[in-house]
């Protein structure tokens, strides 16, 4: 059986994006004569045929498509509309129609015809899909992106909301203050200081006025005449109300005469011709000798004033050269310097031998130089992380103003409660953990609890050193300690989170965090109650775990350590647990978004347990090789400020 050829259609392009047409040649303006054969359908209403072309078009817009060529409408033409294109078309009819009537060719022709739209809509369908996927593809990253850069951004913004808090807390503070102190309006004390705010107004306003004519005639002296009678106008005009109201007497009518004489030009040729008439002249006689009484009276008050001045002026003077015989201020007046030295009661000054004298020649308390000496010889300056850190020597005493004893107080936080402590138990150096001193002082005084605690402990010559993260960064120190705790008997392999880069040969290995992998994985819950014993008996800790993840069952292949504040070194570390003082909730945020266990036991309490089981006695041990005498104790009351309360209890 042969197959009969017929003519095709050229084939269409496939688009290869959204913004080319889906097809090249448009449809037939016409209707195909195949599908007008038999009876026709009514064309759809109006309205309907009007909403379908808006969708599409609207459609074709959206999509950024060509338009299809418009079909051309004929009035009164013999080929009606597509019957595709009606509403109520059907397809399974209109087959059987075309099959029964149309010929062979006919049908191969609609039949390519029909292929080659289909494959068209097809391609303009996968390029749509592929530019939308293109461009969600993109906003996904953009998205990604945006949230790297703020993560962050978002423990600093965390930390600005208690700020603000406090910002508007004393705002609102200060307003209620004000509203309390300053009386209303309406109100009789408010209207007494209102009354009273305009006769103050009023009064500076009258010394002004009256103290014009003296500044018209020095600017007359100076040949500024306009300036002299502009600066006039306002406060003649002034003057005359007051004087319309007889209000200040003959002081205003003096002024305006004062301030008018000093405007007339002096005219030495019509003075001569004419002499004018002077201001004293004109007065009589009795009001001319109430003003002479009334000038000689403030003559005499000023004169007294100013001798009063001069006397205690002569009497100043004396008392400085009293002084100055006695205690010469400078190396030049007196050969003889001071020096301090202990006395029963105070510490007094005497002047010894010859020469320039200064507090350069004050010197340093030799058992303060021996503790410090064995700190820096179990933790160097020189690992601590001076970038932010304040360590070392923080209050100094003298070697004759310190104290006898030779005892140490060993404390986390230097508290005042701790050196009134400190002072009660003599002691001669406080070796305080965190240093007490951050920021520059512009004054010290009892206002501030800081500096009212610096203030005691220097009078009572007690010296304060602090090591903070050079104990951190010891080989054997604070970081090492906490994860021998976590590691307990089971074997771990050990490293730092951040090396110490200027550590000396002596303390090689040196570095700030403690990273250990087991060699079995451990339980949680095991590691947790061991930290509680050991930090002394704790029976509340905090734990941030994974979504889904349950404490007793979990396992712990590795972990990392920071006492104190101390998620910033570990966040890059890749470790199932991390062990810290306190975090921001962020941080714990982040840290079980990646899968990390978080356990943190309150601040000092990651700290005070090593200050008290290892420091104390190195340090005790330390100092006796050159003191045998001295004795390292521990405050008793330095603490945690933080207290977990059951609210149970309170009711």
């Amino acid at each position: 059986m042969s197959t009969i050829a017929s003519p095709r259609d050229p084939p269409r392009r496939t688009p290869t994006n959204s913004n080319r047409p889906s097809f090249e040649t448009s449809r037939s303006a016409l209707a195909s004569p195949v599908l007008t054969q038999g009876p026709t359908q009514p064309p759809g209403p109006p309205q309907q045929q009007q909403r379908k072309t808006s969708n599409r078009a609207a459609l074709r817009e959206y999509y950024n498509l060509r338009a299809s060529a418009p079909r051309i409408e004929i009035p009164d033409s013999e080929v009606p509309a597509t019957e595709i294109d009606a509403p109520d078309f059907n397809a399974d009819e209109y087959v059987a129609k075309v099959v029964e009537k149309s010929s062979l060719e006919e049908l191969l022709r609609l039949y390519t015809r029909v292929v080659g739209e289909v494959r068209a809509l097809d391609a303009e369908k996968k390029a749509l899909v592929y530019d939308n996927y293109s461009k969600l593809i993109t906003a996904t990253e953009t998205i990604r992106k945006m949230r790297a850069n703020m993560d962050p951004l978002n423990p600093m913004a965390s930390t600005l909301d208690p700020a603000i808090a406090q910002i508007y807390s004393q705002a609102s503070s200060i307003r209620d203050a004000l509203r309390e102190t300053v009386p209303s309006p309406d109100s009789e004390e408010g209207k007494k200081r209102d009354a009273a705010a305009r006769q103050q107004r009023t009064r500076e306003l009258a010394v002004q006025a009256l103290a014009m004519p003296e500044k018209l005639r020095a600017l007359v002296s100076e040949g500024k005449i306009a300036q002299a009678r502009k600066e006039w106008v306002m406060p003649r005009k002034l003057l005359e109300s007051w004087k319309e109201k007889g209000l200040g007497g003959r002081d205003v009518e003096e002024c305006i005469e004062e301030g008018d004489e000093a405007l007339r030009p002096i005219d030495n040729k019509s003075s001569a011709s004419s002499p004018r008439i002077s201001r004293d002249e004109r007065l009589s006689r009795d009001e001319r000798l109430s003003r002479d009484e009334r000038r000689s009276r403030d003559s005499l008050s000023a004169f007294s004033f100013k001798l009063q001045q001069l006397l205690a002026h002569v009497k100043l003077r004396k008392r400085e050269n009293s002084c100055s015989a006695r205690f010469p201020s400078s190396p030049l007046a007196s050969p003889k310097r001071f020096c301090s030295c202990n006395s029963s009661n105070n510490s007094s000054l005497k002047m010894v031998d010859n020469g320039a004298w200064g507090a350069w020649q004050v010197e340093s308390s030799t058992f303060t130089k021996t503790v410090i000496a064995a700190m820096q010889k179990l933790y160097p300056e020189e690992i601590a992380d001076k970038s932010w850190d304040n360590v070392g020597l923080l209050v100094g005493n003298s070697e004759n103003d310190a104290k006898k004893t030779k005892k140490v107080l060993v404390t986390n936080d230097l508290t005042y409660q701790v050196a009134v402590d400190a002072i009660e138990q003599d002691v001669s150096v406080i070796v305080s953990y965190h240093p007490f001193i951050f920021g520059g002082l512009k004054s010290i005084t009892n206002k501030d609890p800081q500096q009212a605690t610096l203030l005691r402990l220097a009078k009572a010559c007690i010296a304060v050193y602090c090591p903070h993260t050079a104990v951190d960064a010891a080989p054997e120190g604070l970081n090492t300690w906490l994860a021998d705790i976590v590691s307990g008997p089971h074997q771990s392999q050990r490293s730092v989170a951040i090396p110490c880069s200027f550590a000396p040969s002596s303390h090689s290995g040196a570095g700030y965090g403690a990273i250990g992998r087991f060699d079995n994985a451990v339980s949680l819950s095991e590691i947790i109650l061991r930290l509680a014993e050991k930090l002394g008996g704790l029976k509340h800790v905090m734990v941030a775990s994974p979504v889904g993840a349950d404490v007793k069952t979990t396992k712990i292949s590795s972990f990392g350590v920071c006492a104190g504040s101390g998620y910033d070194v570990l966040k890059k570390a890749e470790v199932d647990l991390l062990v810290t003082g306190e975090t921001s909730h962020h941080s714990a945020l982040r840290a079980i978004q990646q899968g990390q266990t978080l356990v943190q036991v309150f601040h000092s309490n990651s700290e005070r347990g090593y200050l008290q089981g290892v420091l104390r006695p190195k340090l005790e041990a330390a100092i006796k090789e050159s003191v045998p005498e001295v004795e390292v104790v521990v405050s008793k009351y330095d603490k945690d400020p933080f207290t977990i309360l059951d609210v149970d209890d309170l009711k």
